[in-house]
């Protein structure tokens, strides 16, 4: 049997939109902050960096909403985008590597956040089969198998999963298709054939 139950959750969150933002925005603040007092021949388009990150944290903060439109969110993502490759080039260039690594870093991290925020509209979902149970890919952990899995229990709207070293996983469950007590009858099932086959020696 197959159970897919659907999430109430966000893919992607407004808080961790804005903090990327925001520490983007500091990043190219403090870089050009720096640049412009240390480096003579890149003090002007330095203190131009300066002014695009304090302009970058005056609207995460005063425009929130506004920059968290999808077309808004993408032009400003791209932005950021180019302008840390551009940081990250320049320190490895002149031999800062701990500054170009940092910039590195954050490129990588927006870069990722352009794919991931496009898929903002598409649900969250807990598919659970004979092979185990496969976890958002918000989660810590990808995916369960069933002798990790001490109970599940579906109440009141609320999935929750006890694991057998008592991590516990919980989330709010949309709309579902399928009976609750089957459900359950189904994964107390696996759970109980499940610890026939855990490690013994394993505590």
């Amino acid at each position: 049997m197959t159970f897919e139950l659907p999430l109430t959750e966000a893919r992607v969150k407004p808080h961790q939109v804005t903090a990327l933002h925001l520490l983007a925005g500091l990043v190219m603040t403090g870089c050009g902050a720096i640049l412009s007092l240390v480096q003579t021949p890149a003090r002007t388009w330095s203190i131009a960096l300066l002014v695009a990150g304090l302009l970058l944290l005056g609207i995460a903060l005063m425009r929130n909403k506004w920059i968290r439109q999808p077309k808004i969110n993408r032009l400003f993502r791209i932005g950021e985008l180019m302008v840390l490759l551009c940081l990250a080039s320049y320190f490895a260039l002149k031999g800062f590597n701990i500054p170009a690594a940092m910039c590195g870093v954050l490129g990588a991290a927006i870069l990722f956040a352009i794919f991931w925020e496009q898929q903002s509209g598409t649900t969250v979902s807990v598919h659970i089969d004979d092979n185990g149970i496969r976890l958002p890919l918000t989660s810590r952990k990808r995916s369960l198998s069933w002798p990790e899995v001490e109970q599940v229990l579906l109440r009141f709207g609320t999935l929750t999963i006890n694991c057998q070293d008592n991590r516990l996983f919980q989330w709010t469950v949309g709309a579902i298709t399928f009976d609750k007590d089957a459900f359950e009858k189904y994964c107390n099932t696996q759970i109980e054939e499940g610890k026939l086959k855990r490690d013994p020696n394993d505590w």
